[in-house]
This record gives structure tokens, C-alpha cells and sequence, in this order.
């Protein structure tokens, strides 16, 4: 039988990558567009590789299948997911940085 802090416990330490998840589903649902999809869709990722990584030993510790190879095909989906991220997250930041220049642009045009 499983020890339920030892199982909750890990938990604990995904809380900020839950917070960031809740951030960009804040995030996409204002914007609706393909940098929240983006940022939205590589922190989930990342979250649900973490998940893994933290409880798959234990599941995986009595049966023959090859943890290496496992965690090897594990550890790309969430290289994947950080590249989705990490673009959204660029496209965000070109996209603010282009807004508030064209505002600055306007408050000297006086328009």
C-alpha cells in the first residue's frame, strides 16, 4: 500500500508549475491568441512530465520494462514542451514590446 504523504508530498513542489499553468490559461483566455496557445500548451507539458518523472520509480520499479528508454522518450516530450513555451513566451514579449513602442510612437505623433 502506498504511504499518502509520500504520495501528496511531491505535490507540494508542483504547486508553482501549477500557478503557472493557471497564469497562462488567464493569459490565453484574455489574448486568444497563438502565444497563450503556445505558453498554455508547453506548461501543461512540462507539468505533466514533472508528474511523471516524480511517480513513475515508483510504479515502474517492479516491472521489466526498460526505465531508461522510458524516461529517455519522457525527458524529449518535455524538451518539446519548453521549446513550446519558451516561443510563446518570445512571442509574447516581441508583441508587448511592439505595442507599447507603437503607443510611444502615438504619444508623440499627439494622436
Amino acid at each position: 500500500m502506498i504511504d499518502l504523504t509520500a504520495f501528496l508530498f511531491p505535490l507540494l513542489f508542483k504547486l508553482p508549475q501549477m500557478v503557472i499553468i493557471g497564469f497562462c490559461l488567464y493569459y490565453w483566455s484574455k489574448r486568444q491568441s497563438i502565444d497563450g496557445i503556445l505558453m498554455t500548451i508547453g506548461s501543461v507539458i512540462i507539468f505533466a512530465v514533472s508528474v511523471f518523472t516524480t511517480f513513475a520509480p515508483q510504479f515502474l520499479f517492479n516491472t521489466d520494462t526498460d526505465y531508461v528508454t522510458i524516461m529517455m522518450y519522457v525527458s524529449g516530450i518535455g524538451g518539446i514542451g519548453s521549446i513550446a513555451f519558451a516561443v510563446g513566451f518570445g512571442i509574447m514579449i516581441a508583441s508587448v514590446l511592439k505595442e507599447k513602442r507603437n503607443t510611444a510612437l502615438d504619444d508623440v505623433a499627439g494622436v
